[in-house]
């Protein structure tokens, strides 16, 4: 039975056997908090960078505090509804026709970078609901969604785990 950090690790490629000891721990350090499994949620994904665990910063208790976080390289979820997102951040990029797919916003710990967080699955059953197959929606993701760059508040992508974690425990 894997933990929720095994099952990042792996999506990852964050195998210890691949890297060597003290290149694998600065990884581990920098993209985990430690005894903090139980707030992660999945994993980000942003134009131009590469995957980062995400938390959920209402369980993160003190440590929700982005001050307390600068060394770590981690995303930090909030659950908000898209009418309060674009009340709060009229600036954020929004996809049209993906309104379903919003589950909130992302910060980045080592910055002031926010923006609209999309459900990765939820993004492609959205586009094949529009007719897409879900190879072609797959692709057009790769190149129109998370290979686009908006500007400083482009959308990030999460594959949210917890749920498969969930069902793999069952």
């Amino acid at each position: 039975m894997n933990t929720i950090k095994e099952l990042v690790c792996e999506y990852l490629y964050l195998e210890e056997k691949d890297k060597d000891e003290k290149e694998f721990e600065a990884i581990f350090q920098s993209l985990f908090i430690e005894d903090m499994d139980h707030a992660i949620i999945g994993i980000g994904m942003m134009f131009g960078s590469y995957e980062r665990v995400v938390y959920d910063q209402s369980k993160l208790g003190d440590l929700g505090n982005l001050d307390d976080l600068s060394n770590k390289d981690i995303l930090l979820w909030e659950d908000m509804k898209l009418e309060d997102i674009a009340e709060k951040y009229p600036d954020f990029m929004t996809m049209d026709g993906y309104d379903y797919a919003v589950i909130g916003i992302v910060k980045e710990s080592k910055s002031i970078k926010a923006a609209i967080a999309y459900d990765y699955d939820s993004v492609l059953d959205v586009s094949v609901k529009m007719g897409m197959t879900y190879e072609e929606a797959v692709e057009f993701f790769d190149y129109n969604q998370i290979g686009a760059y908006v500007g400083p508040h482009t959308p990030i992508f999460i594959n949210v785990m917890v749920d498969k974690f969930d069902k793999e425990q069952v």
